[in-house]
């Protein structure tokens, strides 16, 4: 990217510079004597087109509205919490399965999912690592 060398001070020396990243173009730069001081005004433009904005939906669920003991009676009075209904020789992709029905019956009836649709912000790049 070349750059450019214009005196902003009378004395000859590069006090103010305009910085750009890599991937913009390189904006031109006018150095304009007001006559106010010995230093020199910097005026450029710049590109203000933004990407248009991404929306998502993400399925959420109401976790802070949830009473912690309505869901300890759910799990009690489900087959989670009566361990005699289990058979001793169950194999555990059955166990699994029936955890799973039971633990989303009792999700979906005290913490239903809904969807909303909200705008992706765009991370800082110093912060995608």
């Amino acid at each position: 990217m070349p750059r450019h060398r214009f005196y902003t001070q009378d004395r000859g020396g590069l006090l103010d510079i305009v910085a750009t990243r890599d991937d913009l173009p390189t904006p031109s730069v006018d150095v304009i004597d007001v006559g106010l001081s010995d230093h020199r005004l910097l005026r450029w433009s710049i590109s203000s087109t933004r990407p248009p904005p991404v929306y998502t939906t993400p399925v959420r669920r109401p976790w802070r509205k949830v009473d912690v003991d309505d869901l300890r009676t759910a799990i009690m009075s489900s087959r989670l919490g009566c361990p005699y209904l289990l058979p001793d020789d169950a194999d555990v992709e059955p166990l699994a399965t029936m955890y799973n029905a039971e633990w989303s019956a009792i999700v979906d009836r005290l913490a239903p999912a809904y969807t909303v649709t909200v705008r992706r912000r765009s991370s800082d790049p110093w912060l995608l690592v």
